[in-house]
């Protein structure tokens, strides 16, 4: 049996932009599993201005996204834009709901190796 490729001649299961659709479409789902199965054992997660870690490891990004997805049953993201270039995904972000029902708008930059997220890097700015 052979593998679909998509056009650009990449596996779908690990090409980067495909790996973040599946992730972003769990994020608006709040399903924590199939968010997480996209995550590298190494993940780190932080603010890529102040390089704040938010969280570093599976198990800690884990507890983090399990605690965002818990507090906030509002939370949803529209992907306004998204840019691949090779292992790397830059998606503009509207996010509704976020931490008390704020709206902000993010890039969000994922590093993928081996069609896992291995860094992802947030630039935040909140709605007046």
């Amino acid at each position: 049996m052979s593998k679909m490729i998509t056009d650009l001649g990449t596996d779908p299961g690990t090409d980067p932009g495909a790996v973040i659709q599946r992730q972003m479409e769990a994020y608006n789902r709040r399903d924590l599993e199939a968010f997480c199965a996209c995550f590298a054992p190494d993940i780190v997660t932080r603010l890529y201005e102040n390089d704040e870690v938010l969280a570093s490891g599976y198990a800690a990004n884990r507890e983090l996204y399990r605690r965002r997805f818990s507090e906030n049953p509002n939370l949803h993201m529209v992907v306004q834009t998204r840019t691949v270039l090779d292992n790397v995904v830059i998606d503009r972000e509207l996010i509704t709901g976020f931490d008390g029902g704020q709206t902000l708008t993010a890039l969000a930059i994922h590093e993928l190796r081996d069609g896992l997220v291995y860094r992802a890097s947030f630039i935040r700015r909140y709605e007046a």
